[in-house]
Formats: C-alpha cells, sequence, structure tokens
C-alpha cells in the first residue's frame, strides 16, 4: 500500500449533476489511457457515456473524492431485473490504488 494514499483524503459520495462535466473527462482519459489513444479529447467526442446512466439512475451513481477533487465515479442502470454496473472509471495518475474496488 502506498503511504501516500493511506495520508490522502479519500470519500466516496453521490455523483452530482456539478460532477457531470469532470466525470466525463475522467471516463474519456481513462478508456483512451486503457486503449493506448494520445488524446482523450479525441475519444468519443461524440458520445455522452455519464450524462445518460446517471440521469437514470442518479441515486446510485457514486464518485470517489480525493482531496476534494473527483478523481473517479461508478454508475448503474437496470434493466428490467437486471443491474449492469459501468462505467467504473478512475483518473489514469490514479490507477493501482485500489480506489477502484473503493468504488465498488
Amino acid at each position: 500500500t502506498n503511504t501516500r494514499n493511506e495520508a490522502m483524503s479519500v470519500t466516496i459520495r453521490p455523483l452530482r449533476a456539478s460532477d457531470l462535466p469532470a466525470a466525463a473527462r475522467i471516463n474519456r482519459a481513462a478508456f483512451s489511457a486503457f486503449f493506448g489513444i494520445p488524446d482523450p479529447a479525441k475519444f468519443r467526442v461524440d458520445a455522452d457515456v455519464i450524462g445518460p446512466r446517471w440521469r437514470l439512475e442518479p441515486d446510485v451513481a457514486v464518485a470517489l473524492d480525493l482531496e476534494g477533487e473527483l478523481a473517479g465515479t461508478a454508475l448503474t442502470v437496470r434493466w428490467g431485473s437486471v443491474c449492469i454496473v459501468g462505467p467504473v472509471t478512475v483518473a489514469p495518475e490514479h490507477w493501482g490504488k485500489g480506489f477502484a474496488r473503493r468504488l465498488m
């Protein structure tokens, strides 16, 4: 465990409407890094993944706050009796620190 992480203020809280622009940036950054796309601004520029899912299920969308800044999100969608979790994204600079697990 990274001792710096233990000293960081980490909060899991409801995702708010005011978080949506930052959540969309984190989503693009995380997926573009995963797929090896160098410029996150060019990844899925015409697709709003976060906003529609948040509007469908705002009461179960969560945010990861690190030192007061949004660093990750987890959303869900219910389709009848099925619940799909995702996307769960953490800003790439915070990968490998266990934050996605905390969001789950």
